[in-house]
């Protein structure tokens, strides 16, 4: 039998958090790549494995690899078999995500997850958790390691320095000179003062000294007073700058970004700028000034004792050392902490958009539970980092105090042997005292710079993401109504399998289109490729004979209607959201069209009428009422086409056909999507979707006369519709006969 391999304790693998779901196995390459000394962004990777919704395969991943130059070994095998494999590793796990195995041995398993960083598990946890599929990646003959090329403060100091470089440098002016006062100034003239005034015993002169002690004093008081106006300024443009920046950048994202990410994540990132706001600022001016504070007793030092500044240096190094090696443990641990916080806030924010739900399935204290088991994580993490925090704090300080002792006694040696006077000895020991003072809070600005990374990263995903853009050749034109597709192919990445599959249709100016199938055909996504939500992978979409991809979507978009399954209000008055900043509507326009979509007896009822506030994601409003408030806001627009996603379903059939009849006599061309084919027996064409294909089109009596897929779903709709009028009927307590 083959002997187990004896894993020895290697460098470790650089830990790589992954920011969206499905980019686990992304995230795994990016940390074996780095462990062998080439250093890709997730962003580098993304340009080789576009990442979809559904995440990637184990033969994405190997095929990725080879690309980069790795050889690849896949094997499977159980968790034994693991002892016999080269590391690291990639392991597949729970049939859904890949980590990577560090090191195994006879009691523990050490693996690093991107999802939460380094976990140590026994081999039975193990073995409960890995799905039997590893690859080990090691270098070929043409693999070159790639050295970290940027430098994520680059990118961001330009958006922080932005215009208003006199503030910073007014503010360095005002504390070098609040710090000049305090520390030489003033004890210096209050030194004199006492000496000259034991000597002189003149009152005039120590009137006189006071009077200038009382001017150097308000001197300080402004010097501080104007600094801190500054600072405050400087705090608002620089918190100003990168909020309008990461907002701005968040609304240019395309919508596949929202569709991979989960939303609490993002609202997180977001909300990080007011901690490096403050990371940065507070720590930076101070360090400056202690930096130049520091060179200059430095400087001091070395006129008075080449020998003993020497020694000052060395043991300042020893400190640097300390941090150095320190560093790297601190960030990452604080990745694992900034990961788990946004996790545990994950569930709060999940479970406030949720409550509804939760309430009415009674299920607040599994919620709770699953809240407490992330809060127990990052509790445990975030003590785990206090603790390294507090020993290297501890070694630091103890560096710190033994340093000028250390001064001290190697000054005695000297004066020993008569190479420094006991004055200079004491002078040095005092100035020793403050260097590794002000040192000290240097370093201290440094791991500032280090922690503020951490929230850089995960805001450098949104600002360095490719943004919706139109080009200067983008052609606006006012929409007729005409579309055509012409071998329409669609998929969620260049990997996966296709949602549309070329789809050729051609819709006139005012027809009535309805698209028909089971769930998942694929209709919702035809929708959005419509709307130019997406982009077509294959093909093309064409409006009034004009390419899509040529057209400006923004100027196009606001000429179509579109009112989707899941509708989303915002936190405004209702007239607000029906006109959505429209400055030429006024309130009667608004009525008008809320009563053709049976929402203005509702909203009459409501306290406040047109001015009732809608709560967050409108939670106070049922679904039917939130839908015809879209209806309203769709009408109000008079748009050139209307896609309507199940948006008519709350109606009954009579109104549903007075609104379509509405939007058909505006000369509107009409998409519908739904599953209530009573209402598109009249449509111009049916097209009926399955796998993403067409598979029949016509009209309604053509199809039933095809007696194909669209008389299924038809003759299957009617025998549930008469089961559900059935039981209402009971319900009410009517006999049938």
């Amino acid at each position: 039998m083959k002997a187990k391999k004896k894993h020895k304790r290697k460098k470790k693998v650089p830990y790589v958090e992954q920011l969206q779901q499905a980019e686990c196995g992304l995230c795994c390459v990016a940390m074996i790549l780095r462990y062998y000394g080439s250093y890709f962004t997730l962003n580098n990777l993304r340009e080789y494995l576009d990442i979809g919704r559904d995440g990637t395969t184990i033969r994405q991943l190997v095929n990725l690899m080879n690309k980069l130059n790795l050889k690849t070994k896949l094997y499977e095998c159980s968790t034994e078999g693991l002892y016999y494999i080269e590391l690291p590793a990639i392991l597949f796990w729970e049939q859904r995500h890949f980590v990577i195995l560090e090191r195994i041995d006879e009691k523990y398993a050490y693996i690093v997850d991107p999802a939460c960083g380094r976990r140590k598990l026994t081999v039975s946890e193990l073995s409960s958790l890995y799905s039997n599929y590893a690859i080990y990646a090691y270098p070929n003959e043409k693999f070159v390691p790639k050295r970290k090329s940027e430098n994520i403060w680059l990118y961001f100091l330009p958006i922080i320095f932005k215009g208003k470089r006199s503030h910073y440098f007014q503010i360095i002016i005002y504390s070098i000179m609040t710090y000049f006062l305090t520390t030489f100034c003033i004890p210096i003239f209050i030194q004199k003062l006492i000496d000259n005034s034991l000597n002189k015993k003149d009152i005039a002169y120590i009137r006189e000294s006071i009077m200038y002690l009382l001017l150097l004093l308000l001197i300080y008081f402004l010097s501080n007073f104007i600094k801190g106006l500054r600072l405050v300024k400087l705090k608002a443009f620089v918190d100003e700058n990168l909020n309008k920046k990461v907002v701005e950048d968040v609304l240019k994202l395309p919508y596949k970004f929202f569709d991979l990410r989960n939303k609490a994540d993002i609202l997180f990132s977001v909300n990080s700028c007011y901690i490096i706001r403050e990371l940065f600022i507070n720590q930076m001016i101070n360090g400056i000034i202690d930096c130049g504070a520091a060179l200059f007793i430095i400087c001091y030092m070395f006129s008075q004792s080449v020998h003993l500044t020497f020694v000052v240096i060395i043991l300042f190094l020893f400190n640097l050392l300390v941090v150095k090696f320190s560093q790297p443990v601190i960030f990452e641990n604080g990745k694992y902490l900034l990961n788990e916080q946004s996790k545990a806030q994950s569930v709060i924010s999940e479970a406030i958009f949720s409550i509804l739900g939760i309430k009415m399935h009674a299920i607040e204290n599994e919620i709770y539970a699953i809240w407490e088991n992330k809060y127990k994580d990052y509790m445990s993490r975030y003590i785990n980092w206090q603790k390294r925090n507090n020993l290297i704090f501890s070694i630091q300080s103890f560096i710190q105090m033994i340093s000028p002792i250390a001064v001290l006694s190697i000054g005695v040696i000297f004066t020993i042997k008569s190479l420094l006077s006991v004055g200079q000895v004491i002078a040095f020991y005092s100035l020793s005292n403050t260097f590794f003072s002000l040192s000290q809070s240097v370093v201290d600005t440094w791991l500032s710079f280090v922690n503020s990374s951490l929230y850089l990263e995960r805001l450098s995903d949104i600002v360095r993401y490719e943004k919706e853009s139109e080009s200067e050749e983008s052609v606006k034109i006012n929409v007729k109504g005409n579309i055509e597709l012409r071998n329409v192919s669609f998929s969620y990445t260049k990997h996966s399998a296709k949602v549309i599959n070329n789809i050729s249709l051609k819709i006139e100016q005012g027809k009535m289109i309805a698209i028909v199938g089971k769930s998942g055909a694929g209709k919702s996504t035809l929708a959005k490729l419509l709307a130019g939500l997406y982009s077509p992978s294959e093909g093309e979409i064409l409006y009034d004979g004009i390419d899509l991809r040529r057209l400006d979507k923004k100027y196009i978009k606001k000429q179509i209607g579109i009112v989707p399954q899941d509708i989303m209000l915002f936190n405004r008055t209702i007239y607000e959201n029906i006109v959505m900043n429209r400055k030429d509507v006024t309130l009667e326009e608004v009525k008008k069209v809320c009563q053709i979509a049976q929402i203005d007896d509702d909203i009459q009822k409501m306290p406040m009428g047109y001015y009732t506030i809608i709560t967050e994601m409108g939670v106070n409003l049922s679904a039917g009422q939130r839908q015809r408030i879209a209806l309203a806001r769709a009408l109000l627009n008079k748009p050139k086409i209307i896609i309507l996603d199940e948006a008519t379903s709350s109606l009954d059939p009579i109104n549903e056909k007075k609104i379509l009849d509405y939007f058909k006599n505006m000369g509107c061309t009409r998409i519908i999507i739904t599953h209530r084919l009573s209402s598109i027996t009249d449509a111009d064409i049916i097209v009926v979707l399955d796998e993403g294909r067409i598979v029949e089109q016509g009209t309604h009596e053509e199809l039933l006369r095809k007696n194909g897929m669209y008389t299924i779903l038809y003759y299957n709709y009617n025998k549930n519709q008469a089961y559900a009028d059935l039981e209402n009927t009971k319900s009410k307590g009517l006999n049938c006969i």
